[in-house]
């Protein structure tokens, strides 16, 4: 299982969110699955905890129980200066904590619809045996 994360250019400079949208990849294709809400995106080696996203790269994924959560839920592994790197559900930066949030509906400042996303981002990862998320900035894009 192959994701890829293209993040978005803020409209302002400074604002403390990153919008973003998530594709599944097959053979290089692109499907889109939904939208991502992060904190904001800082400068290498800059990193404000609760309030900085996690560095784009690759890393592996999988599905495993969550601490916090209660519930299986993707975990992106070893990722530098962050531990316990998930996505779920949520509906702003303040929700995040580092992590990638996901939704059906992008609003200027949050998202919504959670919860089916979730729920199918967790199965097909974990239908997969686990696979990779890729996670590019705006300028990154290829």
């Amino acid at each position: 299982m192959q994701l890829l994360l293209i993040r978005e250019k803020p409209l302002t400079a400074g604002l403390p969110y990153t919008h973003g949208k998530l594709y599944a990849v097959n053979d290089g294709h692109q499907a889109f699955i939904c939208y991502t809400i992060e904190d904001q995106v800082r400068p290498a080696g800059s990193k404000i905890y609760g309030k900085t996203a996690i560095p784009a790269g690759k890393y592996k994924i999988t599905v495993t129980m969550s601490p916090r959560f209660k519930k299986e839920l993707p975990l992106i592994h070893d990722v530098p200066g962050f531990d316990g790197i998930r996505i779920h559900g949520g509906n702003g930066h303040e929700d995040t904590l580092g992590c990638v949030l996901v939704g059906g509906m992008r609003m200027a400042d949050h998202i919504r619809n959670c919860a089916p996303y979730v729920t199918s981002i967790t199965g097909m990862i974990k239908s997969a045996g686990g696979g990779t998320i890729e996670i590019q900035n705006w300028s990154d894009k290829k």
